[in-house]
C-alpha cells in the first residue's frame, strides 16, 4: 500500500467516526420545529450533561471550584473543575451559548483522540494494513451487548421495571464511556 493510499483511508476512518459521533446533534439541530431552540443535548446521558452545561455556566461566571446545583442539598464550590472552567471561557470570549462551546469542545478534543490513538497504532504495528484495521478496530468497537440483545430481546420490554431490566442489560449497552463511538457522543471528557 503506498503512503498516500494509507492516508486517504486513515482520512476515510477519521472523517467516517466524527460524521457518526455528530449526526444525530446534525440531525436534531436542523430538525426543531420553526421557533424552538435546540438545547444541544443527544439521546445518551441527558441527565449528565445537564450537570455538564451547569458547570459550564459556572465557568462562564468565572468560577474554577464548583458546585452541582442538581441536588437538594446545600453545597459549596468545592469540585475543582478546570475543564468546564475553560469551555464556559470559551463561550465567554466567543460569545456564544454554552451548549455551542461544550459542542466545539467535543469535537476538538474527539480529534485529538483520532490523532493520538493514530500516534499509538504506529508505534505498535509496523504494516499499513495492520495500522488501519487496529486503528479501525479500537474506534468502532464496543461490546458485544447487542448480540446478547438480539438473543434476549425481552429485555428491551418497556413493561418491565427500569430496574429490573438495567440487571439483565450488558453494561455496554448504556456505560457510554465503554466505547469511543459512544463516549465521543456523549461528552468532551
Amino acid at each position: 500500500m503506498t503512503e498516500r493510499g494509507k492516508t486517504i483511508i486513515l482520512l476515510f476512518i477519521a472523517a467516517l467516526f466524527i460524521i457518526i459521533v455528530n449526526l444525530s446533534y446534525f440531525r436534531f439541530a436542523v430538525t426543531t420545529p420553526r421557533g424552538e431552540r435546540y438545547t444541544g443535548m443527544g439521546l445518551e446521558a441527558v441527565s449528565d450533561k445537564l450537570v455538564y452545561y451547569a458547570m459550564i455556566q459556572q465557568g462562564y461566571s468565572g468560577k474554577l471550584f464548583m458546585h452541582n446545583p442538581h441536588t437538594s442539598e446545600p453545597q459549596a464550590d468545592s469540585l475543582f473543575s478546570p475543564q468546564w472552567f475553560v469551555i464556559g471561557q470559551a463561550a465567554k470570549l466567543f460569545s456564544v451559548p454554552i451548549e455551542i462551546s461544550y459542542h466545539a469542545a467535543r469535537v476538538i478534543l474527539t480529534i485529538l483522540f483520532l490523532w493520538l490513538v493514530w500516534l499509538i497504532t504506529t508505534k505498535i504495528f509496523t504494516g499499513a494494513c495492520e495500522q488501519l484495521l487496529a486503528y479501525a478496530a479500537v474506534l468502532f468497537s464496543s461490546g458485544l451487548g447487542w448480540l446478547y440483545y438480539v438473543a434476549h430481546p425481552a429485555i428491551g420490554d418497556t413493561g418491565i421495571n427500569w430496574l429490573v431490566r438495567l440487571q439483565m442489560v450488558p453494561a455496554d449497552l448504556y456505560v457510554t464511556e465503554l466505547a469511543p463511538i459512544t463516549a465521543f457522543m456523549q461528552s468532551p471528557l
